[in-house]
């Protein structure tokens, strides 16, 4: 007897803990949350062809252990910096704060012509593509296609290079993200509303019919006891 409270308490703490676990791991994975997040509302835009976005493919994985490395990018345009490693991150936004220069140089392997790189003084966004470790911190612009040589602090870690579709965009992006959540909420609030309308009307039509139980009972009292009154007149 004496060992049959304690099995709720033991599976209550159990419970507590693998609730304070995967806490944890939300707020630490908190960013990649936030694009996953995100990402969805990005599908129908993108098959539109209203915006582009950022595919698995389309992700070059860097490693940082040696500098200079060398990448190769398929496509002219604007690219953007992912990284992912707490210190890295601060230094990037101590170089914000003080107007530094970007930490990372870029020059084509063919020509010798240095790359402007320009950072990111923004957080994490719902539209940063999540399949992309952490944040963008960097950018730079290549009119073609092409190797380039790419120097950076050396780090036991990884960065990663994708196409910068959402720079200069933000406002389009922000719009595409209102205009869902509000057909969302709108769709929720419809069917919400129709649910208890519904209920609503059943309560209603119980309400009618209980009411309606109750007058015929009260009827069918008050006409008895009008019977034994009329039958206590007549003796």
């Amino acid at each position: 007897m004496s060992g049959e409270p304690q099995s709720p308490t033991f599976r209550a703490m159990l419970a507590g803990i693998g609730i304070v676990i995967i806490a944890l791991m939300l707020v630490c994975a908190l960013g990649d949350v936030l694009k996953i997040a995100g990402s969805p509302f990005l599908f129908i835009p993108g098959a539109l062809g209203i915006i582009q976005t950022v595919g698995p493919e389309d992700v070059r994985t860097v490693e940082m252990a040696e500098s200079p490395t060398i990448v190769r990018l398929l496509h002219p345009g604007l690219y953007a910096v992912y990284v992912d490693d707490a210190d890295l991150l601060t230094i990037t936004d101590a170089l914000i704060n003080a107007n530094g220069n970007p930490w990372l140089k870029v020059k084509a392997l063919d020509t010798g012509e240095k790359i402007p790189a320009t950072l990111i003084d923004r957080g994490l966004r719902l539209y940063d593509t999540p399949y992309a470790k952490g944040r963008p911190v960097i950018n730079f612009a290549i009119t073609r296609a092409g190797a380039y040589e790419l120097t950076h602090p050396r780090r036991n870690i990884t960065m990663s290079i994708v196409p910068d579709y959402t720079t200069g965009h933000e406002t389009l992006y922000n719009l595409i993200y209102l205009v869902q959540i509000a057909l969302l909420a709108g769709i929720v609030v419809f069917f919400w509303r129709r649910r208890t309308r519904t209920e609503r009307e059943a309560d209603k039509t119980q309400r009618e019919a209980w009411i309606k139980r109750a007058n015929a009972y009260w009827e069918k009292h008050a006409a008895q006891q009008r019977a034994r009154q009329d039958k206590r007149d007549d003796q």
